[in-house]
This record gives structure tokens, C-alpha cells and sequence, in this order.
């Protein structure tokens, strides 16, 4: 959302908007004129704060309607990496022109065998982007790739044991155990993978709870390693954003605050109305806001 055009809104003596509303402006476009907000004799101009190195090329989380779509982002961001949410509505084309440096498919509480069931345009596989599945993401990936995805009336919810078959898979790196505690909370599951993709990990009642397809760059996992309750899921997202998105993890929260606030300029005081200036000049003052 922009920020509110009204003067002084929500202020005593608030009279309404004095300003004509401001055309929608997308990303890669500049708006017609500065955001301008008045309070007393100050005036701020405000504009969205230019992208860091570090931010040009974000990893993207999908929303699938999950719960966990905003904790995801987070934990990518505890990893040193900016994260954008985006939704599921988005085209192939329209992800790639964001130039993402990895994708997250978040969980959802949808079966992706009902009609209406979120979706995702199936040619961002074919971008080269790398794409971690998660959960009702992982369903969806095995479903459009041609994998097995069924109603085996035996889901898993809670904490839940793993079986890591393929130690030497890139997201379970990192010292990570091959027998360790996830957090599960599904009803469908993966019962094969898609061709060209390798079973990385399974559980009980999961025989493709983990899989990747190395050259294309594409993996998924059923459970959910943002929770806490899955010890190594840090891991497993650093891993993804670091290892195989080849992201440094040089960003910071520290930092995207000090270019947002560098993005607010305050105009020289000859610029603000005052009582040194002469009627005249503050006709010409108000007549040029």
C-alpha cells in the first residue's frame, strides 16, 4: 500500500483529502510525483528506498494459502537473505521479471486433488530458478511434473520421525542427521516421485517425504523446517538459499532500515512554509505543493 495522501490524516483538524488520487505504480515504473506527507511546517517526501546489491535478487515464498508463508520468509531473511512474499497467481513470466534468485513453494491446507485447489504456472520449472517445495508445495511440484500424489488416509501430524536416505543431498548437508524429528501435517502424500527425481528422505507413512532433481535445480520436502519443531530446518533453508540459490548472506534487517530511512528527504527549510516568509513567497509556496 502507499502511504496515505490525505495531509495530516488522523490529526486534529484533519479536513479530508486536498490531494487527487495517485495513479497505481508497479515495480520498474516511477510515479508521476513524490508521496507527500504534511505535519505542521514539516514536509516529507517519501519514495521506496532503492535496492541493495543484496536485494536484487530476492528468494521468492510462494503463498498457498499456508499459515506458514510469513515464517518462511522470516527464517530465509534469519538467514541473511532478503525474501519477498508473492502470490500463487503470479506468471512464469512475471516471477522471472521479479529475476529471483531461488523460489519457496509454501505449505497450504488444500488437497491438490480439489477442484479450485491453488496452483502455480508450471513453466517456472523451466526458468532455471532453483525451487524448494514445501508441504501442499510439494504435492504440487510432484502432482505437475507427473509424480504420485494420493489420499492415503493415513496422514502424519506432529512431530514425526525422518529417515534421510540420500546423506549426500544438498539440503540435509551440513552435519544434519540421518535420523531426525520433523514437523508433519498432511493428509495426501507422495507415494512417487517424478521422473528424473531422487527420494532423499521418508517416513513412516511418507515414502517420498524429501526429493530433488539435482540439474534442474528442484527440490521438495513434505514437512515443515520453518517450525522450530523440526531442529535442522534452519539448516535446511540455509542450505537451499545458500548452497543452491548461491546466495552469500550478506543482508540485513540493519540495513534495509537505514535505506528506508535515506529515502525520506526532508526539502531545506527555504522550501518549508514559515513566518519569515513574505505573503507573497508563501502564495508561491503553496501554489507549487
Amino acid at each position: 500500500m502507499g502511504c496515505d495522501r490525505r495531509p495530516d490524516a488522523g490529526l486534529p483538524g484533519h479536513r479530508g483529502n486536498r490531494f487527487p488520487p495517485t495513479p497505481p505504480v508497479t515495480r520498474g515504473t516511477v510515479a508521476p510525483a513524490p508521496c507527500v506527507r504534511k505535519y505542521g511546517s514539516v514536509v516529507a517526501h517519501r519514495s521506496d528506498p532503492p535496492r541493495s546489491p543484496a536485494e536484487a535478487h530476492p528468494v521468492l515464498v510462494v503463498d498457498f494459502g499456508a499459515q506458514y508463508a510469513q515464517l518462511i520468509a522470516r527464517r530465509v531473511r534469519e538467514a541473511r537473505v532478503y525474501s519477498e512474499i508473492v502470490p500463487s497467481s503470479l506468471t512464469a513470466e512475471q516471477i522471472a521479471a521479479r529475476e529471483p534468485a531461488g523460489v519457496i513453494f509454501s505449505g497450504g491446507p488444500a488437497s491438490v486433488h480439489v477442484e479450485g485447489a491453488p496452483s502455480i504456472d508450471p513453466a517456472i520449472y523451466d526458468l532455471g530458478v532453483p525451487v524448494l517445495g514445501i508441504c501442499y508445495g510439494a504435492q504440487l511440484m510432484a502432482q505437475q511434473l507427473g509424480g504420485l500424489v494420493e489420499k492415503t488416509d493415513r496422514g502424519e501430524y506432529g512431530r514425526t520421525p525422518l529417515d534421510v536416505v540420500a546423506p549426500d543431498a544438498v539440503v540435509f548437508g551440513g552435519g544434519q542427521p540421518t535420523h531426525q524429528q520433523v514437523w508433519m501435517s498432511h493428509r495426501d502424500s507422495i507415494t512417487r516421485a517424478p521422473d528424473g527425481f531422487t527420494v532423499t528422505a521418508s517416513s513412516a507413512d511418507a515414502p517420498v517425504a524429501a526429493m530433488e532433481h539435482v540439474d534442474r535445480r528442484l527440490h521438495a520436502v513434505q514437512f515443515h523446517p520453518e517450525v522450530v519443531h523440526t531442529p535442522d530446518g534452519a539448516k535446511l533453508l540455509a542450505n537451499f538459499v545458500h548452497r543452491i540459490a548461491g546466495l552469500k548472506g550478506d543482508w540485513t534487517m540493519a540495513a534495509y532500515r537505514e535505506q528506508a530511512v535515506a529515502a525520506i528527504s526532508v526539502p531545506p527549510r527555504s522550501a518549508v512554509p514559515s513566518p519569515l516568509h513574505t505573503a507573497n513567497e508563501l502564495t508561491e509556496l503553496r501554489n507549487a505543493q
